[in-house]
């Protein structure tokens, strides 16, 4: 949700605004009440979230496909094996000189 949007900040509407452009905002910002109100509110809202775990079990629902409880996705995705994408035969060959020349010392490849 973009903090102007919720009314607890002020869109500059460029990247690389003027100072006298962040001095107005500061102004408007410090002065109007509504402000404060409005960023209490949105920090209110995301306090209700924990951020890292909600990344982590979304991440799961999408690897295991569908599991909706943390602790079940984790178990289930422990429990399966891994199975490698396959390469298409350039990248196998070149994987391959590549993890040769590494471990003899010959070739250009470099870690």
């Amino acid at each position: 949700m973009p903090v102007a949007w919720a009314g607890a900040g002020v869109d500059l509407r460029t990247g690389r605004p003027s100072a006298l452009a962040v001095l107005r905002a500061w102004r408007r910002v410090s002065t109007d009440a509504s402000y404060r109100t409005n960023a209490q509110r949105l920090a209110a809202r995301l306090a209700e979230h924990d951020g890292p775990r909600e990344v982590v079990e979304h991440t799961l629902r999408l690897v295991v496909g569908g599991a909706s409880t943390y602790p079940l996705e984790c178990e289930i995705a422990a429990s399966r094996p891994f199975t490698k994408p396959a390469e298409s035969s350039v990248e196998s060959t070149v994987a391959a000189s590549t993890a040769s020349e590494i471990a003899t010392g010959s070739g250009t490849a470099s870690l």
